[in-house]
């Protein structure tokens, strides 16, 4: 029994000797009608026994178009319940024709769905629908918000954006904020509209933000971030540039402040919480909470250790009471040299790297008094958890924005040129701060990936006990010191290839051993029918109840379909031949994953 169990465990990784830390479980690949089930295109959320998914049918260019609400099980991951959101010919059909799906979250009690309705040129009207369990609908529609009455009283006033919230600690509470823009110059006015799953009791207000508009045209999307605090009350994050002559020393467009304000939806009383701090400047900043307190921690750069540009010397904490509105002293604690070798890879580094690598390091900053090196200004805080002993961790990545310009050339030899975005995303740290905000260790993965349009966000984190597994993109394969191991890449490419391997990246942090892991999950698909095939897309993910969840769809030639149309389509009319579509040739199979972790 014992022999079986380790060949079991040597199999599952990657030239290793010892067991994953997670554990994947497939569902049986189930047939899937293009022209009415079509596949799940999001996720919603869970309810206790159920996960929630929107299906869209797929490859087909006619206009009816098909949209379901779809209920699986989590234990069986078999699809148990469905019902028509709209299309032609369904129930909603009528009602739902222009409307346009904003939001969708499920709860204990069902799933709330907020619709966009196009009025006319400038009214957009926003209604709400709460469904049960059993995807059957409870009262009628019910109107949350109309832009029309907010811009016909002013004439320059502008809704920038609408943006949907739910709370975290109480998903039965929901928020549909939006800002409104008067022009340049004036302040921009916040609104939101707040109500539960059940639509008994709805709230609005209005509030002036602290935030003006700087160019004549106005945001094309909200200027803040926001989110709901345990308390119930509404927080808004914003990046303000505060110009003076102190800050210029240090930054070319002045100094970043970060206003996070409070709003009371009872009294729409605003009240700012200055976490502004006097010399040092905040880079990132990040809420987090568990069920003793709130706190906001982030990144900082120290501007007399040198004169250079944006950058991170090390974290902040400080905690806040959310009803008195009390901020504690600030917590500030430097990155290490030894830390920097290991987010900067330079201790197993040699020669011509080792300089290179020493070089990179040296641009970002320099030591001054023992305060070490600066980490990249590109490092984006992605995840946080706050423990009940009051320690954090929180995981972040680099983030490279930038654009190709991609030009073309016509038959005629006219040339015509755009701008491709693209976000490139490097390297997973995962750091843990104490309850009193000091730096515990700051652990680094290497890793490596592109993806088309800017700020993509793919970190997704599972928790298991005091293990965090981070799942995201990468080729790079890291060896026990964070350095690229080159020679299991080639490996693993070759097993790929020979084995119809399917592999998911992932790190693992352990936070009581202050160690690190670079990961990688084989899905061994050796004599595997490509009906059959199973992969896990990274960024078709969602974590409901610290499990994640993906969906993936394969296709293949149909036995049936596909040699008859070939055949016919070339004897009869070979034109026709190339005016099909190769999707009608295909037969669909989509899978259902489940990732936990051991």
């Amino acid at each position: 029994m014992k022999s079986n169990l380790l060949f079991l465990c040597f199999t599952l990784f990657v030239g290793s000797s010892f067991c994953q830390s997670i554990n994947m479980e497939f569902s049986t690949p189930k047939k899937v009608n293009p022209k009415k089930e079509g596949t799940v295109s999001q996720f919603i959320g869970g309810s206790n026994d159920l996960i929630f998914t929107i299906n869209k049918n797929i490859g087909i260019r006619t206009k009816e178009k098909f949209t379901y609400l779809v209920g699986t099980d989590k234990k069986t991951l078999k699809e148990v319940i469905r019902t028509p959101l709209y299309g032609k010919g369904t129930p909603r059909s009528v009602y739902l024709k222009k409307a346009k799906l904003v939001k969708s979250y499920a709860n204990k009690e069902g799933v709330v769905l907020i619709w966009a309705f196009k009025e006319s040129k400038t009214s957009d009207v926003y209604k709400a629908e709460v469904l049960d369990k059993k995807l059957k609908p409870v009262g009628k529609l019910k109107e949350l918000l109309n832009t029309e009455s907010i811009t016909k009283k002013d004439r320059k006033a502008e809704v920038i954006a609408v943006e949907a919230i739910q709370s975290k600690s109480n998903k039965e509470d929901f928020s549909l904020i939006y800002e409104v823009s008067f022009g340049e110059g004036k302040a921009i006015q916040m609104g939101y509209v707040k109500f539960d799953s059940r639509m008994d009791k709805v709230m609005t207000g209005k509030v002036e933000l602290p935030v003006q508009q700087l160019n004549k045209r106005a945001p094309s999307s909200l200027t803040g971030f926001y989110f709901f605090s345990n308390d119930g009350f509404i927080f808004s994050k914003h990046f303000v540039l505060v110009d003076d002559e102190k800050s210029k020393k240090f930054w070319k467009t002045g100094k970043t402040k970060v206003v996070l304000n409070r709003i009371e939806p009872e009294s729409d009383q605003i009240t700012e919480i200055n976490i502004e701090h006097p010399k040092m400047s905040l880079t990132d900043i990040s809420f987090a909470s568990n069920s003793k307190k709130s706190i906001i921690f982030g990144l900082f750069k120290d501007p007399d250790l040198y004169d250079g540009a944006s950058a991170n010397d090390g974290t902040f904490m400080v905690s806040f009471n959310e009803r008195s509105k009390e901020v504690d002293d600030f917590k500030f604690s430097y990155f290490t040299k030894e830390q920097m070798d290991v987010i900067y890879h330079r201790k197993e580094l040699t020669g011509r790297s080792k300089k290179k690598a020493d070089k990179k390091a040296a641009k970002a900053g320099a030591e001054s008094d023992g305060k070490m090196e600066t980490v990249d200004g590109s490092l984006v805080i992605e995840y946080a958890d706050l423990d009940e002993n009051g320690e954090l961790f929180f995981a972040a990545s680099f983030m490279y924005n930038y654009v190709v310009q991609v030009c073309t050339t016509s038959s005629t030899g006219a040339q015509s040129c755009y701008d491709k975005p693209y976000c490139s995303r490097q390297d997973i740290n995962g750091v843990k701060l104490d309850k009193e905000g000091n730096i515990l260790f700051a652990e680094n993965i290497r890793r490596s990936c592109v993806y088309p349009g800017w700020n993509v966000y793919d970190v997704n984190i599972l928790k298991k006990d005091s293990k965090y597994f981070a799942f995201y993109g990468s080729g790079i394969v890291s060896n026990k010191e964070g350095g690229r191991d080159k020679k299991k890449e080639k490996e693993l490419k070759k097993k790929e290839k020979k084995e119809g391997l399917s592999t998911m990246f992932y790190a693992s942090f352990d936070s009581k051993e202050a160690t690190a892991e670079s990961k990688v999950y084989e899905i061994k698909q050796t004599s595997t029918k490509k009906k059959e095939k199973k992969s896990m897309n990274n960024l078709n993910v969602a974590i409901i109840d610290n499990e994640i969840y993906s969906y993936n769809t394969v296709s293949s030639l149909s036995p049936i379909k596909a040699p008859i149309a070939f055949t016919s389509c070339l004897l009869i009319f070979p034109i026709y031949y190339v005016a099909l579509t190769p999707r009608s040739y295909l037969d669909y199979y989509g899978t259902m994953v489940r990732v936990t972790g051991k």
